[in-house]
């Protein structure tokens, strides 16, 4: 279904946290919500603007403020660095289970070969995972 509003989130013209003071993205730039004491209104080059008549502009969403990005690029430092030390692990798992999956084969017995065949899943399955999240989403 193709969004008719513009991607106003209720009323056109009428922002996100429409209840709030703050800047949105609309038609590609951020834009100043104010509110007044008879609603709300779009501060542009000195003037207020009524919700109707930006209503056919199209609508983002809120804009970060500067504390809001600066947590936000902290929260991502913080997760490359949780898929760095996982990568790690999940290789280094991989390859133990291979090692055990080959000196499970190279004992020959029906067991043994389960063994086997059952580390050399878990194998695949940690190396999967290890490209999927440290090689930027590579599946080999």
């Amino acid at each position: 279904m193709t969004n008719t509003n513009n991607g106003w989130p209720g009323k056109p013209g009428v922002p996100r946290n429409s209840s709030e003071t703050g800047w949105h993205w609309v038609n590609g730039m951020p834009r100043e919500w104010v509110v007044l004491d008879d609603g709300g209104s779009w501060r542009f080059a000195g003037s207020d603007y009524r919700p109707h008549e930006w209503a056919h502009r199209i609508y983002r969403g809120p804009c970060l403020t500067p504390d809001e990005a600066t947590a936000l690029q902290a929260r991502v430092a913080e997760l490359e660095e949780a898929l760095d030390a996982a990568g790690r692990i999940l290789h280094k798992a991989g390859k133990q289970f291979s090692e055990y999956a080959k000196q499970q084969a190279a004992k020959g017995t029906a067991v043994s070969d389960l063994k086997a065949a059952a580390n050399k899943q878990w194998a695949e399955r940690c190396f999967s995972a290890y490209w999927r999240t440290v090689e930027g989403g590579k599946d080999e």
